[in-house]
């Protein structure tokens, strides 16, 4: 028996405190274990109490044979007051058990179908308790309702993506996935479907499904702000649309119905007839729908894109014919623009805006002159937008002033961080690759990348993010041949050559190594002092450090199928290679079990790691 700080320590307490590793053994470590032994042989509260009853029903579970005086011993208490806890906690769970069998009786029998769901408001007053509860006390697997199934986003209908919106908002305080549990049991639906809809709410995702879905509500004619309202993932208008476009042209060109066909001479020549029979003045609605009644193999988003560029071909674009019969119109009617624009069926907006573009031609010309160049440095100087110096210069075209202003700025700066903004050459993606494949990927040095590099850090992170999802997705498509691969050596002779699945795949062994989610057969590789092997412990050791040097995030996936044993298994035995342990109440208990015993501390930390030392000074 030891005294300190006033507490006397019993040989429980010292191998508890002994059991931490020799890095930790310091003043304020001793005094935070000392204050957990002292604490746990106080009297406790209901919570400490309920805390200990779980212990010593772990406890007893892992040791069912043991004596009731050992327990009591154990965990310090009377025999009486372990029995009275024990009674109440086991009354307890039997009422909580009939309660919660009452709830799921009740909630099905007030199952509404119109709703398609139960009323869980009438649950709620029935049994005097909060809504929450009342789910938390909900058994599914005594229900005979029947759940909704939302496998895809399209089959989420307004309303629903609304009540879960509303539900989340006024009963969840933050999201957890045992909080979504409870809010698929209120609308009835899977589990999974309410996360799915939930990542969709928090960070929008264009699907495959949903793209389709918009682009029938296209063709049919829906204006994209009721598309919106039917599908409100994305927070704006303009995001969704952005969200739309930027998936539309990352996909094949090759698109069905037409849209990836070229428009004959013919077909142009009868959009041009259609235009002149149906096209009234700023209204061009039913020259598109009477084009899309005749062109039934193409869409309707096709069909309005061509009707609307021969318009702007036929009246608006500054052709010989168009500025011939403005130049008429205008020596005969003057400025009048809505008579000129009557003559030439336009309105008189659009047919301003022909005339200068008209008069611009005649003076425009293609080479710069010094003046010309020197009066494009004093906008951008004086911060003059591209239009005003296009009038300034006279004989250019407005993009002809934004791409000199823009080519001027990038040759007049110093470093190279605004010189390689807009492009990113072949040589400069590889080693930005090759710079942040040294770091991990949660403490990449961007500083230190945007130096070698040139560039500003913004631009780095931009492009590496997009080299991150491209690798991603190509790699992704990898994963059914490196699975298919894996399982037919693996069916074949129970082993897996990780060169000869590189070869066939045509990836490399550690990327095959990281994609591979075929999992069959897998070992178990729990600690055990008596079967420990230092060889394959070394085997796991060496393949992290030459893959996985520091301070790069080791990929376990990569390590299980290398060892072919549970990826759970290869992080926490890497875990105990490095000296480190988690000190859970379990391990603490042996520890004490295992010193009362009159073991050795030495002896002790080899029964709990390969690779920790606990001091073996408290005696």
């Amino acid at each position: 028996m030891l005294q300190s700080h006033g507490q006397r320590l019993s040989q429980n307490c010292l191998a508890l405190y002994c059991g931490a590793p020799v890095r930790l053994f310091n003043v304020q470590t001793a005094w935070r274990f000392l204050r957990l032994y002292t604490s746990a042989t106080k009297d406790s509260t209901s919570d400490q109490q309920q805390k200990l009853l779980c212990q010593i029903r772990a406890y007893q579970k892992e040791n069912v044979t043991i004596p009731w005086h050992m327990l009591v011993a154990q965990y310090r208490m009377p025999f009486d007051s372990m029995k009275q806890i024990q009674a109440q906690d086991d009354a307890k769970n039997r009422a909580h058990k009939e309660l919660s069998v009452s709830v799921t009786q009740r909630a099905d029998q007030l199952y509404d179908k119109d709703r398609d769901r139960c009323d869980w408001e009438t649950v709620a007053n029935e049994f005097g308790k909060p809504l929450m509860q009342c789910l938390l006390l909900y058994d599914a697997t005594l229900s005979t309702t029947a759940t909704r199934l939302r496998s895809k986003i399209t089959d989420w209908s307004a309303e629903d993506i609304e009540m879960f919106k509303a539900f989340v908002e006024k009963h969840l305080y933050f999201i957890t996935s045992d909080n979504l549990r409870l809010t698929s049991i209120y609308l009835n639906f899977r589990h999974d479907d309410c996360v799915f809809i939930n990542s969709m709410l928090s960070r929008p995702k264009m699907t495959a499904d949903l793209h389709e879905a918009i682009k029938q509500c296209r063709d049919n004619g829906m204006r994209w702000k009721d598309i919106h309202e039917r599908y409100p993932f994305w927070y704006s208008l303009a995001a969704f649309r952005s969200s739309y476009m930027h998936f539309r042209d990352e996909l094949p060109q090759n698109q069905a119905k037409g849209d990836g066909i070229k428009w004959t001479k013919s077909e142009t020549t009868r959009i041009k007839e259609i235009l002149k029979m149906h096209y009234r003045p700023g209204n061009i609605k039913q020259a598109v729908e009477v084009a899309t009644a005749e062109f039934t193999n193409r869409s309707r988003t096709s069909v309005a894109r061509k009707t609307s560029r021969t318009r702007n071909e036929l009246y608006l674009s500054p052709s010989k014919h168009n500025v011939a019969k403005i130049k008429r119109l205008v020596e005969t009617h003057g400025k009048d623009w809505v008579l000129i624009g009557a003559e030439m069926e336009i309105t008189a907006k659009q047919a301003q805006a022909l005339w200068e573009k008209c008069t611009q031609l005649q003076h425009i010309t293609s080479e710069w002159t010094e003046a010309e160049v020197e009066i494009i440095r004093s906008c951008i100087k004086d911060g003059i937008t591209p239009l005003e110096a296009s009038s300034l210069v006279g004989t250019k075209s407005i993009r002809t002033c934004t791409r000199k202003m823009a080519s001027l700025k990038n040759s007049e700066q110093t470093e190279r961080l605004d010189v390689h903004r807009l492009h990113w050459s072949s040589v400069d993606k590889t080693r930005l690759a090759v710079l942040t494949s040294n770091f991990d990927h949660k403490a990449i040095d961007w500083a230190h990348i945007s130096k070698e590099l040139g560039r500003g850090i913004k631009a780095c992170k931009l492009k590496y993010g997009i080299l991150s999802r491209k690798r991603h997705n190509n790699l992704s498509g990898y994963t059914d041949a490196i699975n298919t691969e894996a399982q037919r050596q693996y069916n074949r002779r129970s082993a897996i050559d990780w060169a000869e699945v590189s070869q066939t795949v045509g990836l490399s062994e550690r990327e095959c190594l990281e994609i591979c989610q075929f999992d069959e057969g897998k070992n178990r590789w729990i600690y055990d002092p008596e079967t420990f092997s230092w060889d394959a412990a070394n085997k796991m050791t060496g393949f992290i450090e030459a893959n996985y040097p520091s301070p790069i995030h080791v990929n376990y996936r990569a390590v299980s199928n290398y060892m072919w044993v549970d990826a759970n298994d290869c992080s926490h035995m890497a875990m105990l290679l490095r000296g480190e342990i988690i000190w859970t109440d379990k391990i603490l208990a042996k520890i004490i079990e295992l010193r009362d015993q009159g073991m050795k501390f030495k002896d002790i930390s080899k029964q709990i790691s390969p690779n920790i030392h606990i001091i073996d000074q408290w005696r």
